[in-house]
């Protein structure tokens, strides 16, 4: 049956009579946000008495004769049925606008206030990848430093960018939210320095030229610290390097940023010398070994750092992991990276250096794991997407492939191994067409 006249309760919804029942359905007037729209709808509104329900009411009490007939002044008497309907009617229209328009604004408020939430409580960064669709320039660094024992911003700290061509190339402060930025860079490779009194150094190299992602820095109090009567935390085996110790240390770091392992190898052992326990010292003299390919001298170093620091210094730990990994030792590489990483658990190398291990020995989805893991703290890292496509050509998933090999290659285009990613890259594609398998490169890159 179709449906009687109608009567407008809403900008978009209306009440149908058939017989004694009402219907709420969608209003067939015009658009109610156009003027003409607005304009019906307000003369809708006028007053009570404009907007009434009609139909052909059922069940009215009448004469013999089919009439009401008058009353005793002679005025035609009223249908007390119909007059009940009518004003029940009324209610009911009244109660049902209210109810639509109460449903209107209720989706109004919970739209602003779903947008509000989600503005508020999405993460700083998430949001400002939101309201910016482009990258960094090349010449900015950003990121965030963070309490690692209590993941909490750490603000008021000084963040020394050293050029590795030598000298200062400026310095940032973080503000409350561990946040910090340095603008005007020019390209070239800057290392990252925080030195905050009862926190162990943080360093942390950056390579300008192409995409420059924030970074995310660890702060991490010293293993033992007492306080002064002035309220600041003061590491005690800090207390007890003699300054002599210090300079010499600093000396070989720089030497070792402008590529003279053999420079710095004098310095560092000065520092040693002035301070037998300075593990610091013996590791970078490991590294220095390493790039001199005095392999023996290196591992001798490392573990001359472990034991001094009661194998509580996951650098050293970790690099002597990568020389077992040199050496193809992949089981014992293994075993003494994780153990840096259970003092550690924060670090991109240990992760890139375990990812390295387990892939040696075949173990695809631990590596992939590893590798993610080490994307997730560095993710300007070229040789973690280079490490990931050789894990996905071992398990023939071209296409997870070809998209990290091209992740690599726009972060490292004219590197050492550019050329051998571009040829894996081009055997990919030929297999995707062609469904062959490609064959792994013999060297494994790390």
């Amino acid at each position: 049956m179709s449906p009687g006249p109608l009567t407008r309760i809403g900008p978009r919804l209306a009440f149908a009579r058939s017989k004694s029942r009402w219907t709420l359905m969608p209003s067939p007037f015009r658009n109610p946000w156009s003027h003409a729209g607005r304009s019906a709808w307000a003369k809708t509104r006028a007053s009570p008495a404009e907007v009434r329900l009609t139909g052909t009411g059922e069940g009215t009490p009448r004469s013999s004769s089919g009439e009401l007939g008058n009353d005793s002044s002679g005025r035609p008497r009223a249908d007390p049925q119909q007059k009940e309907h009518s004003m029940s009617s009324t209610a009911n229209q009244q109660r049902a606008r209210k109810s639509c328009e109460w449903l209107e604004s209720r989706n109004l408020i919970l739209s602003t206030a779903s947008l509000l939430l989600i503005f508020l409580f999405w993460p700083p960064a998430a949001r400002a990848q939101l309201l910016s669709p482009f990258p960094h320039s090349s010449g900015t660094i950003s990121g965030t430093v963070l309490v690692a024992e209590e993941n909490r911003p750490a603000g008021g700290l000084r963040v020394q960018v050293k050029s590795f061509a030598g000298g200062l190339a400026a310095t940032a402060v973080t503000d409350a939210f561990g946040r910090f930025q340095v603008f005007g860079l020019g390209s070239g490779t800057y290392n990252l320095l925080i030195e905050e009194r009862g926190f162990e150094p943080v360093q942390e190299t950056v390579q300008l030229g192409g995409f420059s992602p924030d970074l995310l820095l660890y702060l991490k109090r010293a293993q033992a610290f007492r306080t002064s009567q002035t309220g600041s935390s003061i590491s005690v085996r800090e207390l007890k390097i003699p300054a002599k110790a210090h300079q010499a240390f600093d000396k070989g770091l720089e030497q070792l940023k402008k590529n003279d392992p053999a420079g710095s190898l004098a310095r560092f052992a000065q520092a040693a010398a002035a301070f037998p326990n300075y593990y610091e010292a013996y590791y970078h003299m490991g590294v220095a070994d390493m790039r001199l390919g005095r392999n023996e001298e290196a591992e001798r170093a490392l573990q001359t750092a472990i034991d001094l620091s009661a194998g509580h210094y996951p650098p050293a730990q970790y690099a002597l992991g990568m020389l077992f990994c040199q050496r193809r030792e992949f089981a014992d590489a293994e075993k003494i990276i994780r153990r840096g990483l259970e003092l550690d658990g924060a670090s991109w190398t240990g992760h890139y250096y375990l990812a390295v291990a387990v892939y040696s020995q075949n173990r695809l989805e631990e590596a992939e794991k590893s590798a993610h893991e080490a994307i997730l703290r560095r993710p300007d890292f070229p040789l973690s997407y280079l490490l990931l496509a050789k894990i996905h050509l071992r398990k023939r998933d071209y296409g997870t492939m070809l998209d990290e090999l091209n992740t690599y290659l726009k972060l490292e285009p004219n590197g050492p191994r550019s050329g051998q990613a571009r040829q894996m890259r081009e055997a990919a594609r030929e297999a995707l067409s062609k469904s062959e398998i490609v064959q792994e490169p013999v060297a494994v890159e790390r």
